[in-house]
C-alpha cells in the first residue's frame, strides 16, 4: 500500500482535523458501517500520515454493533485495524475500558507517541442507540447486576447480552444493568396500538397518580 502524495491528496486532506490531540466531536471520525477495505481506500486516499477513523462493523445487527478503529501507521504506511469490545456498557480498546467512544479515541490519540488525525467521514453518520420504554416495574435482587425501574421508565439500550436480556441505562438516574426484554417495549415498533403503550391510559389524573406512586 502506498500514501497518495501532498499534491495529489490536498482535497481529501481538507477532510482531517489539522489540530492533533483534540477530538471535537465523535462525528470528527466516525464513517458509520463500511467495510474493512473502504476504511483503506478512505485513509489512503486523505494522503495524511496518521489518518484515523472509527468504523461499524458492515451488516452488523442494530443491537450488536461492533466498532473498529482503523489507523494509518506512519511507521510502516499501513492501515492498522484495532477492535473495540462492548462489554455492560463499556468499551474495551487493548484491555482498558472506557465509558464513552469519544473518551476511549480521545487517549488513544493524546497517548499515541506519533501524530494521531481524526478524519472526518465525507457525510455525517449518526451514533444512536436504541431506546425502550418499561410496560412493568421491577425490582431488582440485592448484589446483582439487574436494574430497578418503574412502570414507564426510559431506558436507553447499550448492548444486547443475549435474546432475553439486554444491558440498558435509566435515563432518570442514569443508572445501568440487565434488563430482562419482554418488561419493555421499544419506542419505535410500530406494531404496537396506542392503547398497549404504558402512557395511553382512560383513568383520571389522580387514579394515574396513585398507580404510579405505587411502584
Amino acid at each position: 500500500m502506498s500514501v497518495k502524495s501532498s499534491d495529489e491528496g490536498e482535497t481529501s486532506r481538507n477532510l482531517c482535523l489539522a489540530v492533533r490531540g483534540e477530538l471535537l466531536d465523535l462525528h470528527d471520525c466516525f464513517h458509520g458501517f463500511i467495510s474493512k477495505k473502504e476504511a483503506e481506500t478512505r485513509l489512503l486516499e486523505c494522503g495524511l500520515e496518521g489518518a484515523l477513523l472509527l468504523r461499524a462493523e458492515q451488516n452488523a445487527d442494530f443491537s450488536k454493533q461492533k466498532y473498529t478503529l482503523s489507523w494509518l501507521s506512519p511507521a510502516h504506511l499501513t492501515v492498522m485495524h484495532y477492535p473495540i469490545t462492548l462489554v455492560c456498557g463499556d468499551y474495551f480498546l487493548f484491555g482498558r475500558p472506557f465509558s464513552s467512544l469519544f473518551d476511549l479515541i480521545q487517549t488513544f490519540i493524546q497517548r499515541s507517541d506519533v501524530p494521531v488525525l481524526p478524519l472526518r467521514p465525507p457525510s455525517p453518520v449518526e451514533i444512536t442507540n436504541r431506546q425502550r420504554m418499561a410496560i412493568l416495574p421491577f425490582n431488582a435482587m440485592a448484589d446483582s447486576d439487574e436494574l430497578s425501574f418503574c412502570e414507564g421508565d426510559l431506558l436507553t439500550e447499550l448492548q444486547e447480552v443475549d435474546s432475553q436480556w439486554i444491558w440498558a441505562r435509566l435515563e432518570k438516574n442514569t443508572q445501568s444493568g440487565l434488563v430482562a426484554v419482554h418488561l419493555t417495549i421499544p419506542l419505535n415498533d410500530k406494531r404496537i396500538s396506542p392503547e398497549e403503550l404504558p402512557y395511553f391510559h382512560e383513568e383520571t389524573v389522580e387514579e394515574l397518580a396513585r398507580r404510579l406512586s405505587a411502584c
